[in-house]
């Protein structure tokens, strides 16, 4: 398996869309805390907290950080290299088991980055007297769940990738999830009292943050991470029997 690890990861590293990908999630991750800042500044109430630099990785970052982990699957079968990774393994399971190690490690790390960049952006350019306790080490906690969470979320993201093995479908799922198929369950006429506390994209705000947005969970942050690891396992699974079942040209 370590081996296994070491050719994806200079696999990953050996194109430049890694390069991108970073940029991307740069880009991205920091509009939200950037303007938490900046709008509390503009305004005459309100106040900013550590969970305002914490906003980036729970929005934009893990979506970008997901579709990351999903394209470095429907890629290899997109461009024929599949195969070769097939041959150069005992098992295709070990592959994908790579990929999603890699992919978690890759995620954790990177939200640790944008969530440390955050919370620094807030406190620098929120004015003191709208800052409500920002602190780096105060955030600490909530920065370590969201490198867990992101993690977990990368796992979801390559057992999507192996299900439906094709990169315009996998990018569009997770994208159209948290910004419209969320939005419309947690609305349906009588399902919006109970389906919000199961939602993948509130439960992973909900660990990152901390903040439950008016839904009662039925479980703390820690729950929710145990929550959407469940759910990961259950897709990576399913994902590691279609690789598993199918052909690299299907």
């Amino acid at each position: 398996m370590t081996a296994a690890i070491s050719a994806e990861q200079r696999k990953y590293f050996s194109t430049s869309g890694w390069i991108i990908g970073l940029l991307c999630l740069l880009a991205f991750g920091m509009v939200m805390p950037v303007g938490n800042a900046i709008s509390v500044n503009a305004n005459t109430q309100g106040t900013v907290s550590n969970v305002a630099g914490l906003g980036g990785v729970a929005d934009f970052g893990l979506m970008v950080l997901m579709v990351i982990a999903a394209t470095s699957v429907t890629q290899e079968y997109r461009f024929g290299t599949a195969n070769a990774s097939f041959l150069g393994l005992p098992g295709r399971v070990h592959w994908l088991a790579a990929k999603a190690t890699l992919m978690a490690v890759i995620a954790a790390l990177s939200a640790t980055v944008l969530a440390v960049l955050g919370v620094v952006a807030v406190s620098l350019i929120a004015a003191p007297y709208k800052q409500d306790g920002v602190s780096l080490v105060a955030a600490l906690p909530q920065i370590g769940m969201a490198a867990l969470t992101s993690a977990v979320m990368a796992v979801l993201a390559v057992g999507v990738g192996a299900l439906v093995r094709s990169t315009a479908f996998a990018v569009a799922l997770i994208v159209l999830w948290p910004t419209v198929v969320e939005l419309l369950l947690a609305k349906l006429p009588g399902l919006s009292e109970h389906t919000p506390k199961f939602l993948l994209w509130a439960n992973a705000g909900y660990a990152m943050t901390g903040r439950d947005m008016g839904t009662e969970f039925l479980w703390g942050p820690g729950g929710a991470v145990a929550y959407l690891a469940v759910i990961a396992a259950v897709v990576f699974v399913a994902g590691a029997v279609v690789t598993k079942s199918v052909t690299p040209s299907d």
